[in-house]
């Protein structure tokens, strides 16, 4: 069974009250050539709610710039050393799966519910 990783992709409009919404879920196996995939928000109206001065143009376009990177550790690098201070990931926990995508899947139901951008 292979051992992954997730992390949660989490918008900071304030970093100083350290608030946050989860925004995307990634998921990575340990191997280096493993599988690696993102989930984000399609709907993106409960950012907005929780700050209305959102740049929602911004978060969609950095959201479909990480699904179509499709290079490991080009993503992997982008999501942990390119993000401003309003986009962090979360503190990475392990999981295991047979089938990853389930796992992201259900990952991400649990973490942004129905609002999702495969």
């Amino acid at each position: 069974m292979p051992k992954l990783g997730f992390s949660l992709v989490q918008y900071f409009p304030n970093a100083v009250s350290g608030e946050f919404i989860n925004i995307g879920v990634v998921l990575v196996d340990s191997n280096s050539a493993g599988f690696i995939d993102v989930r984000f928000r399609q709907d993106w109206r409960c950012v907005r709610s929780f700050d209305p001065e959102a740049d929602i143009e911004v978060l969609e376009s950095f959201a479909a710039e990480m699904q179509q990177t499709k290079d490991r550790q080009t993503l992997l690098h982008a999501m942990e050393d390119s993000f401003s201070n309003a986009i962090r990931l979360s503190p990475r926990k392990d999981c295991q799966t047979d089938n990853p995508l389930a796992e992201l899947e259900a990952l991400t139901s649990h973490y942004l519910g129905n609002a999702l951008l495969a």
